[in-house]
């Protein structure tokens, strides 16, 4: 394997090691039900696409020098490995998250936007001897920048991991205050004539 080969698979193996890492982390509390009414507030929700620009921006610069150390004849493998960890590293970081269906998204998005913008250049430029670089140069960038845009502002969205507080349904510890009693008592004897009144209690 070349150069440009090994080098792409050390970046492909940090990424994966990345998100290995994310996955680790305590599992997203789920969004709550709707049954708990209309008019409850939407659970709050975390933002992930700093990763998702670092893993395209590593996979990127890994496949530029790939192919700037590579020999003539290697440079076509340095590209394919280069497409192939762009095209991978998001997606691997939707996986982490545990979000299948947004890394199958941005699997396409990764993998049809380089092939679109590498077709359109074709096309305008076939059968044209000389032709400025600018609008080629312009085409593939867009084609490799815009589903990282897309992918870090608009997917990489998740239900935020810290658990709303519920109140607590625990009965007060304070006392309960007993309200004011008063107690009337006849004390003596009536055959001896000795009678009284006892008054006692507590407020």
């Amino acid at each position: 394997m070349s150069l440009a080969g090994c080098a792409l698979l050390a970046a492909l193996a940090v990424l994966v090691a990345v998100a290995d890492h994310v996955q680790a982390r305590p599992p997203a509390v789920p969004e709550a039900a709707s049954a708990k009414g209309a008019g409850a507030p939407e659970p709050a929700r975390s933002w992930y696409g700093w990763q998702i620009l670092i893993a395209d921006t590593v996979a990127l610069a890994a496949g530029g020098i790939g192919i700037a150390v590579s020999e003539a004849d290697d440079r076509s493998e340095a590209l394919v490995w280069g497409f192939v960890a762009y095209s991978l590293a998001s997606p691997a970081i939707h996986l982490a998250h545990d979000r299948a269906r947004m890394g199958l998204a941005s699997l396409v998005m990764h993998v049809l936007s380089p092939l679109v913008a590498a077709g359109v250049v074709a096309l305008e430029s076939h059968g044209r001897a000389h032709r400025s670089p600018v609008f080629p140069v312009t085409m593939i960038s867009l084609g490799f920048a815009l589903p990282t845009v897309v992918d870090a502002a608009w997917f990489a969205w998740e239900p935020s991991q810290e658990p709303m507080q519920e109140p607590s349904q625990e009965p007060s510890q304070e006392p309960r205050q007993e309200p004011p009693r008063l107690s009337i008592a006849i004390v003596g004897d009536p055959g001896a004539g000795h009678m009284g009144l006892s008054l006692y209690g507590w407020l």
